[in-house]
């Protein structure tokens, strides 16, 4: 492994990362997401949004007209001594075949320990997670839950050929607050019913974010390891490891790449996904990278995103392939909807990039959908909107050309 050429800038990224990890604000949670349904509606997952109205599902009919809401559970206990809370945070969201809805994500529990009053002193909080699997109905009912005895969180989750689920996310080991925590990946597998049919730590230090099931039906993920280091691996469904490869991101040992977007697999059976730049002299670039079919790699390209107004490093929400090969991404500036549109090459190579406009005013795009035509739609949520009942739709060509917008 490559060693850090200032050990001090380590420290700092590292201490950056526990702040924005323990209070739940890292770019990977923070996010609304839009998911097209199979019946032509929407579903809009809102997490981490008290500004906005609060954190909740809800699910719109192809006019967009509302047709459920379901209100993210959250309990607080009040006591003279103590404050006691439960929140309950999604991460990723699918539709499942018969119209119901799997989630993942992680329970945070907080638990204030409060001075009596005149006595001085702090308020002491202890904070804990634990990885969170739940189904809702059609109608946006909870059908079962599940919460996990251990410390960690499931980040994506996947459906796989016969009916069951995989999913991928980090266990928590020794967690101390105000103290870098030391996370293993985690995978596990359930039923549609929600029963673990088995469950699987992964690295001595590192986490699972992007999870895909493979042509081949096997399962493809992608993460990090010790908290810079490139992890990918390929399991069989009974988490069996067909391979796992670690990779020094980066030549000069300065540059940091986290929070990988966008996994998929490709025409030719590779695998493309990216990824922000945190650190070094390329820190805001979006680094995009593309492994062969063995996992060995076969291109890695930089995008500079500031000349579409992008000044600090982005998150990759979604990716897809062209018919003419090449590649769209969608991304947005962290903690903003300040969003962009990237087109690249089949080989790595930088088209274009524009701000994702629409009337002059940025639009916060999400997911990207092929269409039966062969054009795409580009869907995403207004920053305008309190309620984020307002949907943008970008409409593309065969050839990633923009069409129209509403």
């Amino acid at each position: 492994m490559h060693i850090f050429s200032s050990n001090l800038l380590r420290s700092v990224v590292l201490f950056t990362f526990v702040i924005l990890h323990l209070n739940g604000c890292a770019g990977t949670v923070s996010h609304r997401d839009i998911i097209k349904t199979k019946d032509g509606g929407y579903i809009i997952v809102k997490d981490f949004d008290v500004i906005e109205g609060g954190k909740s599902v809800f699910k719109l009919r192809s006019d967009k007209i509302q047709e459920w809401q379901w209100q993210i559970e959250e309990d607080a206990n009040y006591q003279s001594t103590h404050i006691s809370t439960k929140q309950d945070q999604i991460l990723n969201l699918i539709e499942a075949s018969d119209g119901s809805y799997v989630g993942v994500g992680r329970r945070k529990g907080e638990f204030k320990n409060i001075p009596a009053l005149g006595a001085g002193g702090f308020i002491t909080t202890y904070t804990s997670y634990n990885p969170l699997i739940f189904k809702l109905d059609s109608l946006g009912k909870k059908s079962w839950e599940v919460v996990l005895e251990k410390n960690g969180w499931l980040y994506n989750v996947v459906k796989i050929s016969n009916g069951d689920f995989i999913a991928c996310g980090a266990n928590i080991i020794g967690y101390k607050r105000k103290v870098i925590p030391q996370e293993k990946g985690l995978l596990i597998r359930f039923s549609k019913s929600g029963k673990i049919i088995w469950s699987k730590e992964l690295l001595n230090r590192g986490r699972c974010g992007l999870i895909i099931q493979t042509k081949n039906m096997e399962i493809l993920l992608v993460g990090s390891e010790d908290n810079r280091n490139l992890y990918v691996a390929k399991f069989d469904i009974n988490g069996m490891p067909v391979w796992q490869k670690i990779y020094d991101v980066v030549r000069d040992g300065t540059e940091i790449v986290e929070q990988y977007g966008g996994l998929f697999e490709s025409n030719d059976g590779s695998y493309v996904f990216a990824g922000p730049i945190l650190s070094g002299k390329h820190d805001g670039y979006m680094s995009v990278t593309c492994l062969k079919s063995d996992g060995e790699l076969n291109w890695k390209t930089l995008i500079k995103l500031e000349e579409a107004g992008m000044r600090y490093a982005p998150s990759i929400y979604d990716m897809k392939q062209l018919t003419t090969n090449d590649y769209i991404i969608l991304g947005a500036m962290s903690w903003s909807n300040l969003g962009f549109l990237s087109k690249i090459s089949s080989n790595g190579k930088e088209l274009r990039t524009v701000g994702t406009y629409h009337d002059g005013k940025r639009v916060a795009l999400r997911r990207i959908h092929a269409n039966p035509d062969g054009t795409y739609t580009l869907y995403g949520l207004s920053s305008e909107e309190g309620s984020g009942e307002k949907i943008w739709t970008i409409e593309l060509n065969a050839n990633g050309e923009t069409l129209n917008g509403n």
